[in-house]
């Protein structure tokens, strides 16, 4: 080929509004670092053609990507773009990775009816709470975990969650929840991201969500499918002889090694539970605080897969004693003798919400009183856990910065779908629900409750002696324990992977982060077990 030649390629993709805006974005992308020129080939595949029931219950494998193969080896096309997620683990010889782009949000949301909501909200939904989708692994995961996110009902129980079978394109599923066939149902974030970014398909995009509702749900109890978020690009190999390997060249241009890096331990871990769209299983893997996380929610050969752990490497825990910097007054499983916070002492403070506002709450501690919290208001919770407890106390949670920290939060309401499910919400003034003298990159502070510390007693000194790892819900409840204990410095200390290890490493305090309490509690108990390869 010569080098000032101006070559025409053919991208192959489904006729969906999804896959055409997803092949736009790359033909776009390519556009604008080459002179060369990119038109499409619409294929249909046997997955857009049965959709009746869900791929798991179909005779074969590679419903969404088998005819587009065809079409690359018979040179018809010369590249694929892909949703990574459609792939299955065993490609055809001839065929390789070009590219895996930047990934967009890899978690599930749940679209809901407003009067649907409304109804949850005050308590009036009677019957199960029907939400449509066809994943196992959204099925399993929805049926167990979504009665906690959902704001109770009136005589206090959850609600029970059933799941009905969903399937077609992203217009007809939302089509059929307009239509009343179900109270809600769960498509990918990413998918509707990639929709809304692009002009035409937002256009269309904003007419199905109308009187439409969301909740995010998060990636610690609700793992999207291995690569969910990611766009694959596939060429075949003997492209190299008819254009000199110029093809190649420019799709690495779009390669994001993080993105790439992530999604490959996330296909590697499914593949090991076997692959295939009948497996069960959620699986996220993400760059937090400088180490990977991994959550892997589902079930597999009829028993519960529930793994949320950093990569950090541990040793084996030996000692006899440890301090959680939390109140906790339930008896704990693991045979250890856990020593919990009694020195921190929390007095709620009168405070006033704004009419018109996007609410973080930052904690348990700081949930808001049902009565004070509007229709008006947009509510956000700090982790999962936050997000439940406000659930469990009637309010409806938009989503969590989860272990993201308020980076992704500002990630998820700067998301473009945002811009549609909520337009006249988009640029309200937001604030932070949390203790008086906290400090939060979200917006200003509204102090719910202010935060003191005791004095130990000779009590709380033999404990704390004695204990030999510590994990800390705040950087000052450190503080306050190291003033009365020294001899605390040079023992483990551990945190969650947020703000409070940021407030460590400025202070240049060694602190391993971890997911969570729930992490900590494996590793004392010796159940922690992280395998990321």
């Amino acid at each position: 080929m010569n080098a000032n030649e101006v070559r025409t390629y053919t991208i192959g993709s489904r006729g969906s509004l999804l896959a055409l805006t997803q092949a736009r974005f790359i033909k776009a992308s390519l556009e604008s670092i080459s002179p060369h020129k990119f038109e499409f080939n619409i294929i249909k595949t046997q997955g857009d053609q049965v959709v009746d029931r869900p791929l798991w219950q179909l005779e074969g494998k590679d419903f969404f990507t088998r005819e587009l193969d065809e079409a690359l080896l018979a040179k018809t096309v010369d590249l694929v773009v892909h949703s990574y997620k459609d792939l299955g683990s065993d490609r055809p010889a001839g065929i390789e990775m070009g590219a895996i782009t930047e990934r967009a949000f890899c978690h599930d949301i749940l679209l809901v009816k407003k009067d649907t909501k409304q109804n949850i909200i005050e308590g009036t939904h009677s019957g199960t709470f029907l939400v449509g989708t066809s994943a196992p692994r959204r099925i399993h995961n929805l049926e167990k975990y979504l009665p906690s996110f959902l704001p109770r009902k009136k005589d206090g129980n959850s609600h029970v969650v059933t799941t009905k079978v969903l399937r077609g394109n992203v217009n007809t599923r939302i089509k059929k929840l307009q239509q009343g066939e179900y109270h809600a149902i769960t498509l990918a974030l990413a998918g509707l991201t990639r929709l809304s970014r692009d002009p035409d398909s937002a256009a269309q995009l904003r007419e199905l969500l109308v009187a439409l509702d969301f909740m995010i749900l998060p990636r610690t109890y609700f793992p999207g499918a291995a690569a969910q978020g990611a766009l694959a690009i596939e060429l075949r190999q003997s492209i190299d002889a008819e254009d000199g390997g110029e093809l190649r060249r420019l799709l690495k241009r779009l390669e994001h090694p993080e993105t790439a890096r992530c999604v490959g331990l996330e296909r590697k871990i499914f593949k090991s539970f076997g692959g295939g769209c009948h497996l069960a299983i959620g699986i996220f893997c993400g760059h937090m605080a400088g180490r990977d996380v991994l959550s892997v929610r589902g079930t597999h050969e009829d028993k519960l897969v529930e793994n949320f752990y950093c990569n950090t490497s541990l040793p084996k825990w030996c000692g006899k004693h440890a301090f959680i910097g939390i109140h906790e007054k339930k008896q704990d499983k693991v045979q250890t003798v856990f020593t919990y916070d009694s020195l921190m002492q929390v007095r709620p403070r009168e405070y006033q919400l704004p009419q018109k506002a996007i609410l973080l709450v930052a904690s348990s501690h700081a949930a808001p009183d049902k009565n004070k919290v509007k229709a008006e208001h947009l509510l956000f919770a700090s982790g999962a856990k936050t997000m439940m407890t406000l659930a469990q106390q009637g309010h409806w949670v938009t989503g969590a910065a989860d272990f993201g920290g308020e980076q992704e939060l500002e990630a998820l309401i700067n998301n473009p779908i945002f811009e549609l499910l909520a337009p006249d919400k988009k640029d309200w003034p937001r604030f932070a629900l949390t203790h008086s003298e906290s400090k939060s990159s979200f917006g200003k502070i509204i102090g719910c409750y202010d935060r003191t510390f005791q004095t130990p007693d000779a009590l709380v000194k033999v404990n704390i002696e004695k204990c030999d790892a510590f994990y800390w819900s705040s950087y000052s409840q450190y503080v306050h324990y190291l003033k009365h204990f020294p001899a605390i410095l040079t023992r483990q200390h551990f945190c969650g992977l947020g703000k409070t290890y940021t407030e460590f490493q400025n202070n240049h305090v060694s602190v391993t982060p971890l997911t969570g309490v729930q992490e900590f509690k494996d590793w004392i108990g010796g159940s922690r077990h992280v395998d990321f390869t």
